[in-house]
C-alpha cells in the first residue's frame, strides 16, 4: 500500500516538474533569441527542478526495484538462506538511507541558518529539502521491504 500510494505521488510530481521544467526552458530559450530578455529566475528554477526529479527518479527506482543492486549471494545461496540474506541487505540499505539523511538535514539547516537564497526572496533550503525527504522515504521502504521479506515463510 505504501509502496503504490509512493509511486503515484512520485510519478504525478515527475510528470509535473519535467513539463514545468521543459516549458520554463523554452520559454527562456524564446524570450533570450527574440526578445532580449529572460525570466530571472527560470535557470536557477530549473537547475533545482532536476534535483528534484532526479531524487524522486531515485525513490520511484527503489519502489520498482530498479535501483542499483550487488546481486552477488542470490544465484549462490539455498533458497532458505536468500530471504534472510535480502532481508539484511534491505536493512542495511535502510541504515546508509538514514546516515545519508541525517547528513543531509544538516546541510538544509546549516542552509538555513545561512540565509542563502535561490533568487530575491527565495530560501535556497526549500529547494534542497527535497534530498532528506528522499532518504527518509527510501529509509521507510528499505525497512518495510526488509521486515516483509523476513517475516516471508
Amino acid at each position: 500500500m505504501f509502496e503504490r500510494v509512493i509511486s503515484k505521488i512520485v510519478t504525478i510530481l515527475i510528470i509535473v516538474f519535467l513539463s514545468f521544467m521543459v516549458c520554463l526552458a523554452f520559454l527562456q530559450i524564446i524570450l533570450r533569441n527574440f526578445f532580449a530578455s529572460g525570466i530571472s529566475w527560470a535557470d536557477v528554477t530549473v537547475r533545482h527542478l532536476v534535483l528534484w526529479v532526479g531524487f524522486f527518479g531515485a525513490i520511484l527506482a527503489a519502489v520498482e526495484e530498479r535501483h542499483i543492486t550487488l546481486d552477488v549471494f542470490s544465484r549462490i545461496l539455498p533458497v532458505r538462506l536468500k530471504k534472510y540474506v535480502q532481508s539484511t541487505i534491505y536493512i542495511g540499505s535502510a541504515a546508509v538511507c538514514a546516515v545519508l539523511t541525517h547528513a543531509s538535514y544538516k546541510f538544509v539547516v546549516s542552509e538555513r541558518l545561512v540565509g542563502t537564497e535561490l533568487f530575491t526572496g527565495v530560501p535556497a533550503w526549500w529547494a534542497q529539502v527535497v534530498v532528506p525527504a528522499t532518504f527518509v522515504i527510501m529509509c521507510l521502504l528499505f525497512i518495510l521491504r526488509g521486515i516483509k521479506k523476513w517475516l516471508q515463510s
